[in-house]
């Protein structure tokens, strides 16, 4: 378990971060922003004693801001928590390596108990190949925003393997997250989710929710307006990962918002 965190010598990437000089009022151009890549591989047997038990693999390539000023610390530790939930305020790569190691630990401890009960079959087998695999993109956003996307898909038995994309929006000067309610006036909630029923029913090619519940679509839940957004440069971009609205079957779904459809409701710095 030695020697998780592995950096590659020429991973390094900066993105500069500038403001619309059409619609940056008081916003100025702010500095670059520079991400080191974080790569993170390794895999593990369910039985330690058995080179020929099933085995598990970690595999993430992640970018972080490696400066040593606020901004920086707040994005690593904000991702740090989305990703892993993990409290106490530990780094991007203190997390990474916290994740990795927890991964094979709960996969050889909590698992490797049922695969030693379990029949050794070819199909039993395979029920417990899991993996994890993590991936980040990074892109500019509307003003000085940083748009942080973390792509995972995972399998640890059952049915199929999970997607997920998360998304986070980061002030390039600060390193706050930009929520919703930073974006929307107070009292936005009714009418947003009223755009995004509207965006839905277009998207779907659906008149009325009841043809959207034919396809699966808002079953359980009404339509709400979901923090895992993009802050783009022309439009706000909702990303509604599986069993959110839809079932499994159905992927994820993407809704596309101009601000032109929100200006009533953006708070007024964002206007």
């Amino acid at each position: 378990m030695k020697n998780l965190l592995k950096f590659s010598a020429l991973a390094l990437l900066t993105i500069a971060i500038l403001s619309c000089s059409g619609n940056s009022g008081s916003r100025k151009e702010f500095e670059v922003i520079a991400f080191k890549y974080l790569n993170v591989k390794i895999t593990a047997n369910i039985d330690p004693n058995d080179a020929e038990s099933p085995k598990c693999s970690f595999d993430m390539q992640m970018q972080y801001p490696y400066a040593n000023d606020s901004a920086a610390k707040k994005i690593s530790h904000a991702l740090a928590d989305r990703i892993y939930y993990v409290m106490g305020g530990l780094t991007l790569p203190q997390a990474v390596d916290s994740a990795a190691k927890k991964f094979v630990a709960d996969y050889q401890e909590v698992y490797g108990k049922f695969y030693k009960e379990s029949a050794k079959t070819d199909d039993i087998k395979k029920q417990y190949e899991f993996y994890f695999n993590c991936k980040s993109e990074i892109e500019n956003g509307l003003y000085n925003i940083v748009v942080y996307k973390i792509n995972q898909e995972f399998y640890e038995g059952g049915a199929h393997p999970m997607n997920m994309q998360l998304i986070m929006n980061f002030n390039s000067e600060t390193g706050d997250k930009i929520t919703l309610s930073d974006v929307f006036a107070p009292g936005y909630q009714q009418k947003l989710n009223e755009i995004l029923l509207n965006a839905l029913l277009k998207a779907r090619n659906a008149k009325n929710v009841k043809e959207l519940n034919a396809e699966g679509f808002l079953v359980n839940s009404d339509m709400f307006a979901t923090e895992n957004f993009i802050l783009g440069k022309e439009k706000i971009i909702f990303i509604y990962n599986p069993y959110e609205i839809a079932p499994y079957s159905k992927g994820k779904t993407v809704l596309e918002i101009s601000y032109d459809d929100v200006k009533d409701i953006l708070n007024t710095a964002w206007k």
